[in-house]
C-alpha cells in the first residue's frame, strides 16, 4: 500500500504536552509494519501523561481498524460515559414498592394479580385499595383473590414491628418510621423478631447479625416469594450474564490486581503502591481510598 493510499484512509496523531507529531508512513510498509512502526515509536518517547487519539476515515474497514487500535479506557471510564452495557434497564422496573404508596387510612386491600419483574429477584404483588391499585412486595404462597388487612397478624399483612410477637418472621422491613421498607427486600428472604423493648425491636437478620429497630416501624409478616431462586444453577457463564442484565448488573469483573499496567492504576507488578487518591484526581485514577480522612487499623 502506498503512502498516499494510506494516508486517504487514516490519519495516526500522536499528542504529547501539545505538541502534534505525525509517523511518516513508508510506502512498501504493510499493515503488520505500520503496526510495529507505532509500538516502536511510541515506546521510544510516549509518556504515561501522553494521549493517543485516532482518527479513522469512514471508508476504512473493521478489520483494518483493529491492527492499529491501540489501548482502551478502563472500566470506570466507561461506565461514567453510560454505554448501554453501564445503562440500567429502567423499562424492566414496574415502579417503586413502598408503603407510602398505600392510601392514608386504607386497611383492606385485595390482590388483583401476580406480575413479573424482570428487574427484580421477586415478582410483584397489585393490590386494589378501594378505587387505587399498588405494588406491593409479595410473600410466598400469596395468590389472587386474597384479602390483605393491615394490622392482622397472618402472613401478608403490614403490621408495626411493636404489635409483633417473638419469634414471628417479617420482611420488607423499614429502618426509620415511613421510609417504606428497605430490609429483606429480596427473594426468599425473612428476619426473625426475637426481642421487645419499651420502644425498639431487636430482630435476627439472616446474616445472623441482630438488628435494634424502632417499635414504630412497619414490616410485612411472613416470607419474600421466589425462595429457591438459588437452588438451580448457572451453569454457563451466558445465562448468568443474561440473568443479571436484566437487573441492570455487570458480572465477570476482572480484579484490577489480575490486570495490565496499562489497563489499571491497579494492574502490573507494582506491589505496595499506596491506593490513597485526592479528591481532584482525573477520571480512571480516581479508584481506592477516595481522599480518606484516616488510614490504617484502629487502636483498640
Amino acid at each position: 500500500m502506498g503512502y498516499n493510499a494510506f494516508k486517504e484512509r487514516w490519519t495516526l496523531i500522536y499528542v504529547r504536552e501539545a505538541k502534534e507529531e505525525t509517523i511518516i508512513w513508508d510506502t512498501t510498509w504493510t499493515l503488520l509494519d505500520a503496526r510495529l512502526a507505532v509500538i516502536q515509536h511510541r515506546a521510544s518517547w510516549l509518556s504515561e501523561r501522553a494521549a493517543v487519539s485516532i482518527i479513522w476515515d469512514t471508508t476504512c474497514e473493521r478489520s483494518e481498524r483493529g491492527v492499529l487500535l491501540m489501548g482502551k479506557n478502563l472500566i470506570q471510564q466507561r461506565r461514567g460515559k453510560g454505554n448501554t452495557r453501564y445503562r440500567s434497564p429502567s423499562h424492566r422496573f414496574r415502579g417503586k414498592v413502598t408503603y407510602g404508596s398505600i392510601p392514608q387510612g386504607a386497611t383492606q386491600g385485595v390482590v388483583s394479580a401476580i406480575i413479573d419483574a424482570p428487574g427484580r429477584t421477586t415478582p410483584l404483588a397489585e393490590v386494589t385499595y378501594g378505587d387505587k391499585t399498588v405494588l406491593y412486595l409479595p410473600n410466598a404462597g400469596m395468590s389472587v383473590g386474597q384479602t390483605l388487612n393491615t394490622g392482622e397478624m397472618s402472613e401478608g399483612n403490614i403490621v408495626t414491628l411493636r404489635d409483633v410477637p417473638e419469634g414471628t418472621r417479617i420482611f420488607n422491613i423499614e429502618l426509620t418510621p415511613g421510609d417504606g421498607g428497605r430490609l429483606c427486600r429480596s427473594s426468599g428472604t425473612t428476619a426473625t423478631v426475637i426481642a421487645r423493648e419499651a420502644s425498639t425491636v431487636t430482630v435476627l437478620m439472616p446474616s445472623k447479625q441482630q438488628k435494634k429497630i424502632s417499635g414504630d416501624c412497619r414490616a410485612t409478616i411472613g416470607a419474600t416469594a421466589g425462595f429457591g431462586r438459588k437452588d438451580k444453577p448457572f451453569m454457563k457463564a451466558g445465562n448468568k450474564h443474561y440473568a443479571m442484565k436484566a437487573m441492570g448488573k455487570l458480572t465477570a469483573i476482572t480484579s484490577p490486581i489480575n490486570m495490565n499496567a496499562v489497563q489499571h492504576p491497579f494492574g502490573g507488578k507494582n506491589l505496595g503502591k499506596q491506593k490513597n487518591v485526592a479528591r481532584g484526581t482525573p477520571p480512571g485514577r480516581k479508584v481506592g481510598n477516595l481522599w480518606p480522612r484516616r488510614t490504617g487499623k484502629k487502636k483498640r
